[in-house]
């Protein structure tokens, strides 16, 4: 039998977060393949979440789905599901719901859900916290589990967001950093990251390094000597320039010795383009109808083929023209886009 040990009762359980910063060290939203996970019987995955359907209907049914394996920090944390259970109460008897935490062979049921109290939850997803102090510096994995007389007891069990938070007392973050697109050769640009203290101290005295994506080098570094309080942000700029004539993706670290948690101490990659002094005409021929037929792979949604090559186009600092019709004298500009989507009869 696994070991009980319900950190929930069986009301729904909503709570505000705390106004202290956290550190997320565990993050899974399901928007792409899910390796090392394991589905059994009527689980699947769409971008977004997992869900357990009730079709094939089955009777006597057990079924279940098994996360990676996970290590609790030594200072505990929160783990939060974000999942919702819709249930058919015509069919339902004695089916149930659980949350388990693995360990090698060890199961401890920390949550679990009889369907004849009816739905839980939001539609589009509610908040449950479950402690992990039990399980400070161990090696999980996170189950979840229906099982019951027939699986159409419930329309669909949906989760759609796993993630564990901790409280460090040293933790920097390093988040977006912002700076010129484009330079010329020996050209000097001052680029600047924007650093969070996600530690519950303050912070003082850290440095950042600007790398290049194209060999990792280090390119140039930068000290800060403020404070940064919990939860708040500082921006420190690094100076830069390029004798060569070069596209490159830009990058910068943290490197603060009392950081406990270095995984989120590298910040989003920024494009900058060493590009000689002189003039071109770029012209966007944006001639797809205003129809969304390309599929964003970062968010998922359906844009105008032209979205894309603007945004590329902005990101590289390069200015141009937009027109839906063609100019009459094309020729007098040196390079052209153009999006030749839907053409529609009607």
């Amino acid at each position: 039998m696994p070991k009980k040990c319900l950190f929930l009762l069986f009301s729904v359980f909503i709570f505000q977060w705390p106004a202290f910063p956290q550190t997320t060290v565990i993050n899974e939203d399901f928007e792409s393949d899910l390796n090392g996970w394991q589905f059994q019987g009527n689980w699947f995955q769409e971008p977004g979440y997992i869900f357990m359907y009730y079709h094939p209907v089955t009777y006597g049914y057990d079924f279940w789905v098994i996360s990676p394996e996970y290590e609790i920090p030594s200072t505990g944390g929160d783990l939060i599901i974000n999942h919702f259970i819709d249930v058919y109460m015509a069919n339902v008897t004695n089916e149930k719901c659980e949350i388990l935490i693995l360990q090698d062979t060890q199961e401890t049921v920390v949550w679990e859900y009889e369907l004849s109290n009816g739905t839980w939850g939001n539609i589009s997803g509610s908040d449950m916290l479950i402690p992990m102090d039990e399980f400070v510096g161990q090696k999980v994995r996170i189950k979840m589990r229906s099982y019951g007389a027939q699986s159409n007891a419930l329309w669909g069990w949906f989760t759609f967001n796993i993630h564990l938070t901790t409280f460090f007392n040293h933790d920097l973050e390093a988040l977006n950093l912002t700076g010129p697109a484009t330079l010329i050769p020996g050209e000097s640009g001052t680029w600047h990251l924007n650093v969070r203290n996600l530690g519950v101290q303050t912070t003082t005295d850290f440095s950042i390094k600007l790398f290049s994506f194209k060999n990792n080098a280090e390119l140039a570094s930068a000290d800060f000597n403020g404070t940064i309080n919990p939860g708040n942000s500082a921006e420190v700029p690094v100076n830069w320039y390029s004798d060569d004539i070069q596209n490159t993706v830009l990058y910068s670290e943290i490197e603060y010795v009392n950081d406990q948690y270095p995984n989120n101490n590298q910040s989003e990659s920024k494009f900058a383009g060493i590009r000689p002094q002189q003039d071109f005409t770029v012209l966007l021929w944006d001639n797809d109808n205003n129809i969304a037929t390309i599929t964003n792979p970062e968010t998922g949604e359906l844009e105008q083929p032209n979205t894309g090559i603007e945004n590329a186009l902005l990101a590289a600092g390069v200015q141009y023209d937009k027109f839906n019709i063609l100019p009459t004298d094309p020729g007098q500009y040196d390079i052209i886009f153009a999006t030749m989507g839907c053409y529609c009869l009607s």
